[in-house]
């Protein structure tokens, strides 16, 4: 099975990728701030999803499945971890307005 403090490194790993990520992307300080906290709820969720796979894989097809399906698949969610950042960071990223692209006449 998955090594106890597997659920630390996901964790550390995420918080150091989205703390890197929310300095680079935004300047507001409460951006920031959200982009490293989030980094809690995903660890947890996905390490929930990880550990219930593995479970229900280990149950299914033995022990040696299980192990098999967590070393070999145990990246997706942290991949998932941080596909939600990203999409949080898009979402987050101030928008640029747009040029208006009407036709005024102009008197000669």
């Amino acid at each position: 099975m998955a090594p106890a403090c597997s659920g630390i490194r996901s964790l550390i790993s995420l918080l150091a990728l989205t703390t890197i990520y929310g300095f680079v992307s935004f300047k507001a300080g409460w951006k920031r701030l959200l982009m490293m906290v989030v980094a809690v709820p995903l660890a947890v969720l996905g390490n929930v999803v990880r550990i219930t796979g593995v479970i229900v894989v280990a149950e299914a097809f033995g022990q040696k499945a299980g192990t098999w399906f967590e070393q070999k698949f145990g990246f997706v969610t942290f991949a998932v971890a941080i596909a939600c950042v990203l999409l949080l960071g898009h979402w987050l990223r101030e928008r640029k307005a747009e040029p208006s692209l009407t036709l005024e006449a102009k008197p000669i």
